[in-house]
């Protein structure tokens, strides 16, 4: 008998995948240029401008950027996050209706570490816009300036990618006027007086002035969580008195000034002369202006004009300690964060923090039976000066540092 089995089924060897190079579809680059300074391809541009948007998508384009969706760069220029356009598209397109597809390979500009690359924003298959940027490639080092809080700069290769597409979808955004406010000179400045403040902030290479949001924490050290930044007084905004609108000579307070103007220098007064009251003084009373000869004997020199000047119409100080001039509210979140800091304030508690002022500056609590919480605090930190700050920060510092080194 034969030990074959009968119902055996015998399975041919595959034959080899035969490829007929020319059935296959020529590789195009239907979307992508060549070169950064190329155009497009007209493939690209196939249907341009036949994108309609519905009332919905309309509104929600045109709808207004939210403040707490604005952040402020370092240097003043407030942006949108990436985050914040992404969502606006999904919301008017949904999350399948748009894309961005690259314009152009990631080139880097030649003997330079910068990158440039093209992206174009497409709408349910349709072209909208097209944006170029460029970032550039930093490797990382030991020991780099740490001032904006970041990471010393450094950036790999797919960040730096990363990076430049989400700058193109914001100058993407414009063309369909999302976010135009943050483009806008007048809506900055008045955003950033609103919602930023600037201070100094103490670097390697010296101290730097940066701005931040005022809810943002305050800029400490990459290292050792030191914060390195002091609050700095704002300017006054003077305006000009409508009096003085249209000549060139500005209008007094009250009437006309004693001071002589600083372009013609008289003679050097006598020693034993005494400084003329201010003006502003004696409001009640009509100010006599002096001969020019009395002006000619008491007028101080050219040279010491603007100390002269100070000395005989001092500024009028606030209230605050020692009759100086009384701490900004800016200043007082600048300490609060440094008591943080120094483990002084910890969440609402600043029991620690009160008796270290009590003990070092000789501060007194008005009533010693109100919980010590941050209020608390902050009324105590109003009863310093402007001059006490920078003393009282630098103990902060003192007490952090020994802080952290336990």
């Amino acid at each position: 008998m034969s030990d074959a089995t009968p119902n055996a089924v015998t399975t041919p060897a595959p034959a080899p995948l035969q490829v007929n190079a020319n059935l296959l579809p020529e590789r195009q680059h239907l979307f992508a240029a060549e070169k950064i300074t190329d155009v497009l391809p007209n493939e690209a541009y196939a249907r341009i401008g036949q994108l309609q948007l519905s009332a919905e998508e309309e509104a929600s384009l045109d709808a207004p950027v939210a403040d707490d969706e604005i952040d402020l760069r370092p240097d003043g220029l407030i942006y949108v996050s990436h985050e914040y356009i992404r969502r606006r598209f999904n919301e008017a397109f949904g999350r399948m209706g748009w894309t961005l597809v690259p314009g152009s390979p990631l080139i880097r500009r030649p003997d330079s570490n910068e990158y440039f690359q093209r992206w174009v924003l497409f709408i349910r298959g349709i072209y909208c816009a097209e944006a170029l940027s460029s970032a550039i490639f930093r490797e990382r080092k030991q020991g780099g300036d740490d001032d904006e809080g970041g990471d010393s700069g450094f950036m790999s290769i797919d960040d730096l990618s990363e990076t430049i597409k989400s700058n193109c979808a914001r100058r993407c955004a414009k063309d369909l006027g999302l976010g135009l406010e943050v483009w806008n000179r007048r809506f900055q400045e008045r955003w950033r007086d609103q919602y930023g403040m600037q201070v100094l902030v103490r670097g390697r290479r010296g101290n730097r002035r940066l701005w931040r949001r005022k809810d943002a924490p305050p800029f400490t050290d990459r290292w050792t969580g030191e914060v390195m930044e002091f609050s700095i007084e704002p300017a006054p905004k003077k305006a000009a008195p409508p009096s003085a609108q249209g000549t060139d000579q500005p209008a007094g307070p009250s009437g006309p000034v004693t001071t002589p103007p600083a372009a013609a220098p008289p003679p050097a007064p006598p020693a034993a002369a005494a400084p003329e009251p201010p003006a502003q003084a004696k409001p009640a009373a009509p100010i006599a202006t002096p001969p020019p000869a009395a002006e000619t004997q008491s007028s101080p020199p050219a040279a010491d004009a603007g100390r002269s000047k100070d000395v005989a119409n001092p500024p009028t100080p606030r209230a605050g300690a020692a009759g100086g001039r009384k701490i900004l509210p800016t200043q007082i979140r600048g300490l609060l964060a440094r008591c943080a800091n120094a483990k002084l304030l910890v969440g609402d508690d600043a029991t620690a923090a009160i008796d270290w002022l009590c003990q070092v500056f000789a501060l007194k609590l008005d009533d010693p039976t109100r919980p010590a919480t941050t209020s608390l605090l902050q009324e105590m930190l109003g009863q310093l000066g402007a001059h006490q700050v920078t003393e009282v920060a630098q103990k902060l510092d003192q007490v952090a540092k020994g802080a952290a080194a336990q």
